[in-house]
Order: C-alpha cells, then sequence, then structure tokens
C-alpha cells in the first residue's frame, strides 16, 4: 500500500516536473559486464523529490520517508520475457519493484552460494546498491513497475561485473 501511494504521488507530482529524465541505457563496456536479454524497464515519470523528512503514523501504522540529500523519484514499467533478464547492475538508492505477472527471481552478487529469491506475481522487492541479476526463469512474460530513488538529475541503474559465485 505504500509503495503505490509513492507511485501515485511520484506520477502525479511529474505533471508538474521539469526534472532531467534518467541518461539512457548504454550498452555494456569491457570484458566481464553483462548486458539484459529479453528485458525492458521504460520511465513512466521522473520528478524531483528534494530533501525530504516525511512521516506518517495514522492508527498505529508509522511510515518514513527521508532524503538528506537532493533526490529524484522515478517511475516504470518493464517486462522480462521468458528465458530474459536484467543483466548485473545495482542502483544509487532504493528500488521497490511491484511485481504485476508472471514471476521474477533476484539474485545477488554478494550471496555465496548465488541461491535466488522468486517473486511471484503480487509481491514486492527491493533492489538497492548490492550488484544483483534479475531473471524471468518462468514460460510467460513477466510484468512489472519499479520506484526508483536516486541522487537528482543521475540514472538509475549502474552497470555492475558479472560476480565469480554467479556466473550468468
Amino acid at each position: 500500500m505504500v509503495a503505490l501511494a509513492v507511485i501515485a504521488s511520484a506520477v502525479a507530482a511529474c505533471e508538474q516536473s521539469t526534472a532531467v529524465p534518467s541518461a539512457p541505457r548504454t550498452a555494456p563496456a569491457g570484458p566481464n559486464l553483462t548486458a539484459g536479454i529479453g528485458f525492458s524497464n521504460g520511465t513512466l515519470a521522473r520528478t524531483n523529490l528534494g530533501e525530504t523528512n516525511w512521516e506518517s503514523n495514522l492508527n498505529g501504522f508509522n511510515v518514513q520517508l527521508k532524503t538528506k540529500d537532493n533526490a529524484d523519484v522515478e517511475v516504470t514499467s518493464g517486462f522480462a520475457n521468458a528465458g530474459g533478464n536484467s543483466g548485473w547492475h545495482y542502483h544509487p538508492g532504493p528500488v521497490l519493484v511491484l511485481v504485476k505477472t508472471g514471476t521474477v527471481t533476484l539474485y545477488h552478487a554478494d550471496d555465496p552460494e548465488c541461491r535466488g529469491t522468486a517473486y511471484p506475481a503480487g509481491t514486492t522487492f527491493i533492489e538497492g546498491s548490492t550488484p544483483h541479476i534479475v531473471r524471468n526463469e518462468g514460460a510467460v512474460t513477466s510484468e512489472f513497475n519499479g520506484v526508483f530513488f536516486v541522487p537528482a538529475g543521475q540514472p538509475r541503474r549502474i552497470e555492475s561485473n558479472v560476480p565469480g559465485n554467479c556466473p550468468f
């Protein structure tokens, strides 16, 4: 519910925004980087949040959203075809991912056993500054939305090397 409120607020705010859009994704460079395959995640809206310290406490439900630096919020819509993946990457801030259809599996580079966690339709997970890859290991296309919190004017995604413990 909180993520949905953040998405709705971000989309509404973008109608009045003149924020710089996220930099386009470039092909990975270097011998140990991966490119996403059968994967797309396009910007629906982006706006500047600035510095914020927002709190809510309604009927014992406590939520706090705080940034110490000037931040942008970007809302995306994406898909991963069956067998598709995002390529190894990370983000400069937290990303709330809401899975709409299908199932995606998230792998983190810091997991020595490279065990993925599957997220089916109707679930949410958080990505961030640890290198990771999102894979669709199912038979149907997965659809998802993302809410990114990033430094103002900066890209939402940073390419990462393939870790030695997770060679795909």
